[in-house]
């Protein structure tokens, strides 16, 4: 479209338009400005240039500043067309009806139609001015390769994209683009794009900011750079749809769920990755709460009464733009981060674990009537006592962590085992930990596992101060717990009878006999190789004085031998004697090992704390002789 074209529509626009042009082309020192006259033009521009100059009376544009929206501005102008005609296609005045509204309305399209021929004018101004630079840009973008220069053609507000974000492609809604200078001058693009994140409580607009550096002339292809377009139809856009609705399905509340592959956590010092295959929970609420100095960029703490930044719903045409990962915490590594949506996994129970457990029966029935009765609490204290506390106790490999990993996937709940040692040493790191842990179990209504209690179990005496701190407080939290709570030990001589008004059920184990051998043996051969445990005689094995731990040891690494070469071979018997062998004689050799050890220190300890001290002594003697020969070297040197 020419100018004389342009000046033909605004004319059948109305006088209005005849009596003034809505912008004027001025020159300054050789730089060529436009001075915007008409107020729509100057309202219309707002949208689309975030410079000062447009609230001035009569703003004077740089023709450049203009140049670098060019792209809006088409699209803007395209818009409005089709609108246009929209609405005059569709308007026809029934005399029958309201003859003023109807008149009202077709002004009111008239003037939606002259603002756009102001509108129209500018953009073929700047594409006459800028024509040669304009077709440099329309060739490169054929040949699918882009300049630094000319990258802002690529990303106009609205633009569908995608990006890279935590080493995931994310899509994303550009918002703004602005060149941007730092350090000597270093120029580089800021892309400000909208995504969908989740507070674990509702869904949360976004902006994230993407960068691309100047890469310092020449062009680059435009798929290999951080931000790319992103088509109505690629099978990259299929890949986020379908993340997004796995989003929209875990992105509020907990979550309990199987993961594969790292998760990672963010800070100043860089991304730290974490293997981390197994069972996880996703919880933005409770990771927020936990750590709450970490950035969680988009994904903004909970806040209340913000009514238009939350939505309890994702729309169908932004399913691509959610975010590539959850908060929350894994139970393989212990610990929080973030985890991958691509990775997640619904959980597939093992609901026989419990029928196969070794246990005498009417243990069985009373730990299961227990864990699925709803507890009342009958204590006077609101919030007192309503918990189910298990005490097992009995040498070790016979089947007390079993038991408790039986009863979560009988109930479909997760399994939180800690280690003594996670709860620290201290009176305050132990509250701090174990009412963390306590308080999270009881949100994710998960059963707790505290495994080797002894230090807390354990008559407390009055000569150690430190140590009845630490078993006060381990009562007083556990007398508050609501849920499911196991403790396991090998000893129970020193029972510290405080605990015994805690305790729900004490279950003692057994060291195991042949009968119990043989169903174990049989249970792990029956989940390694299903219908082909039948090549494995036990009638030898079963009296071999194993416990359980050992047992499911050995037809692991049988299984890892046997398939290495052939997935399909079986275990046999004679590579599980072959393996309880090499075993036995390892664990013959530590012990007589340890024994010569403990008689050396007996007779000897004096005699080998002098030799050491003599060896240690040689050792810095020598350290002191290479630094004093190293510093004479330097100072020839310097001379």
């Amino acid at each position: 479209m020419n100018q004389l074209d342009n000046k033909q529509q605004a004319d059948a626009c109305g006088e209005k338009i005849q009596e003034s042009s809505p912008f004027r082309v001025e020159c300054d020192d050789g730089d060529v400005f436009v001075c915007i006259i008409d107020s729509a033009l100057k309202e219309t521009l707002r949208k689309y240039l975030k410079v000062e100059d447009l609230y001035e009376l009569k703003p004077k544009i740089s023709l450049h500043a203009l140049f670098l929206a060019l792209p809006e501005l088409q699209n803007a102008v395209g818009r409005n067309n089709d609108a246009n005609k929209t609405k005059k296609s569709s308007m026809i005045i029934d005399i029958d009806d309201d003859y003023d509204n109807d008149y009202d309305e077709l002004y009111a399209s008239n003037d939606d139609s002259c603002k756009n021929v102001h509108l129209e004018s500018l953009v073929d101004l700047i594409e006459v001015e800028y024509k040669s630079r304009v077709g440099e840009i329309k060739e490169m973008i054929k040949n699918n390769v882009i300049s630094f220069k000319n990258l802002f053609y690529l990303f106009t507000k609205g633009q569908h994209v995608r990006a890279i974000w935590n080493d995931c492609v994310v899509g994303a809604k550009v918002v703004k683009v602005t060149y941007q200078k730092y350090y000597m001058d270093h120029e580089y693009m800021m892309i400000n794009a909208q995504i969908i994140d989740s507070d674990g409580v509702t869904f949360v607009h976004g902006i994230k900011t993407f960068f691309i550096n100047d890469w310092g002339g020449g062009v680059r292809e435009i798929e290999k750079l951080r931000v790319v377009p992103l088509p109505e139809e690629s099978p990259i856009r299929s890949q986020l749809v379908e993340r997004g609705r796995k989003f929209v399905k875990y992105g509020i509340g907990p979550h309990y769920l199987q993961y594969t592959g790292n998760m990672f956590s963010n800070s100043w010092f860089g991304t730290t990755t974490y293997k981390s295959d197994g069972r996880i929970m996703i919880d933005t609420v409770s990771f927020s709460r936990i750590n709450p100095n970490y950035n969680m960029e988009t994904a903004k703490k909970v806040m209340q009464n913000n009514a238009g930044i939350y939505e309890n719903s994702v729309k169908e045409e932004e399913l691509f733009m959610c975010a590539p990962s959850f908060y929350g915490f894994s139970y393989t590594t212990k610990k929080w981060g973030q985890l991958y949506i691509d990775n997640l996994n619904e959980i597939s129970f093992d609901d026989d674990a419990f029928e196969q457990l070794v246990m005498d029966p009417i243990k069985k029935e009373l730990i299961s009537s227990l864990v699925t009765s709803k507890h009342e609490g009958v204590d006077l204290i609101s919030g007192k006592g309503g918990g189910c506390i298990f005490l097992l106790h009995g040498p070790p490999g016979v089947g007390k962590t079993l038991t408790a990993e039986a009863i979560s996937e009988y109930l479909h709940r997760p399994l939180y085992a800690v280690s003594v040692g996670e709860l620290g040493t201290s009176v305050i790191e132990l509250e701090e930990k174990l009412s963390e842990i306590l308080e999270v179990a009881n949100i994710w209504n998960a059963v707790i596992l505290i495994d080797e209690a002894d230090i807390f179990l354990e008559r407390r005496s009055e000569l150690d101060i430190k140590r009845n701190a630490l078993v006060s407080v381990f009562l007083r939290l556990l007398e508050y717990h609501q849920g499911i709570l196991f403790l396991t030990t090998n000893r129970v001589k020193c029972f510290d009878e405080a605990f015994q008004s805690r305790i729900s059920v004490a279950l003692k184990y057994n060291e195991l006999d042949i009968n119990a051998r043989e169903q174990v043996w049989l249970t792990f051969l029956d989940r390694i190789e299903g219908k082909n445990k039948s090549q494995v005689n036990i009638e030898n094995l079963k009296k071999r004085p194993l416990n359980g731990r050992e047992i499911k040891t050995a037809v692991r690494l049988a299984k890892a031998l046997t398939t290495k070469n052939d997935p399909d071979a079986l275990i046999t018997t004679k590579q599980l004697e072959t393996i309880l062998d090499i075993s036995k004689s390892f664990g013959k050799e530590l012990e007589n090992r340890d024994k010569d050890e403990n008689n050396l220190e007996n007779q000897d300890s004096d005699e080998n704390l002098y030799e050491k001290f003599l060896s240690l002594e040689k050792e810095m003697n020598e350290l002191k002789r290479k630094l004093q020969l190293k510093e004479f070297i330097e100072t020839s040197s310097n001379k």
